[in-house]
């Protein structure tokens, strides 16, 4: 999860270029800010607290999880079970904030990844890697 906290840490400023489709607050284009989640470094990767009121307590939520140095997309798949993705867009390393139609979406040229970080539409080419989710009690553990 080195390349989690270290690479990551150094590209959450994005690449500042203008989105095509607005802002990822949830105008015409559909597309809906995901909300964030505040995760702890741990060990190389992150840890998030989901309690009752955590978006993540439901089923089919997704987040954007945030720590000191490092962000991923968390989607809650099943009761136990977590799909967690690196949050940088493969394009120009911006930071994913946004979902729409169950696509997340890069606000700076406006990619496309599937739940499980392929890509739907471009200028991305790669996809997202994906993290090791570990859920133990309330705590979710990322890690690479």
């Amino acid at each position: 999860m080195g390349a989690l906290g270290s690479a990551v840490g150094s590209m959450l400023q994005g690449c500042g270029g203008n989105s095509p489709t607005g802002s990822t607050g949830g105008g015409s284009n559909g597309i809906q800010a995901l909300p964030v989640v505040s995760a702890t470094d741990v060990n190389g990767g992150i840890a998030i607290t989901i309690d009752a009121s955590s978006p993540l307590a439901a089923v089919g939520v997704a987040v954007l999880a945030e720590s000191a140095n490092a962000a991923a997309l968390v989607v809650r798949t099943g009761p136990s079970d977590f799909t967690a993705l690196q949050a940088i867009c493969t394009h120009q390393a911006c930071t994913i904030s946004g979902q729409a139609g169950g696509a997340f979406v890069c606000p700076c040229h406006g990619s496309e990844f599937s739940a499980s970080g392929q890509v739907l539409s471009g200028p991305a080419r790669v996809a997202l890697p994906r993290y090791k989710a570990q859920l133990t009690g309330n705590v979710l553990t990322i890690s690479s």
